[in-house]
């Protein structure tokens, strides 16, 4: 059995991916790309994406390697835990574009946490992190993390 499921839906030339569960050794990405085929754009919605172990990064850059070329691919919906490789892992999106992510917040009102999904498309210049409310009683959230860490992938200067 699989950790790792998706839905593939079309829209015109783009193809959408949603992934959810384990990034493992049992991915199966080969159906993934095989499915793909020839696809114009591809978008993966990481956003069901629970975990992923060092057989799994392995497997995710062989996949962002072997779709097809000359596909614009984007990642969408990243959760905290391939933030992390996205920050350790060099070329860890190969040439995708992120375009959001789940951010950790914690209110220091209420003490409510929760990963608010933040769109980095435009670059980290422009992030709001003092903009986001707590969906619980409504007051400022904070970003429970370090900003300069969490969003180091968004520097194209940054070693990793």
């Amino acid at each position: 059995m699989r950790g790792l499921s998706w839905k593939i839906s079309r829209d015109g030339e783009r193809s959408v991916v949603q992934l959810k569960g384990s990034i493992d050794e049992t991915a199966g990405f080969v159906d993934l790309v095989d499915e793909l085929g020839a696809t114009r754009t591809i978008r993966l919605d990481l956003g069901g994406v629970q975990r992923i172990n060092s057989s799994g990064v392995r497997e995710w850059i062989t996949f962002i390697r072997k779709l097809p070329p000359g596909s614009p691919v984007e990642l969408e919906r990243c959760t905290p835990v391939l933030v992390s490789q996205l920050n350790v892992i060099n070329r860890f999106a190969g040439d995708a574009r992120v375009l959001s992510v789940y951010a950790p917040f914690v209110c220091p009102h209420c003490k409510h946490e929760e990963n608010v999904l933040l769109d980095v498309g435009a670059g980290r210049s422009k992030l709001s992190l003092g903009s986001v409310k707590c969906s619980s009683c409504r007051k400022p959230s904070e970003f429970d993390d370090v900003e300069d860490a969490y969003f180091a992938f968004l520097d194209p200067d940054a070693e990793r």
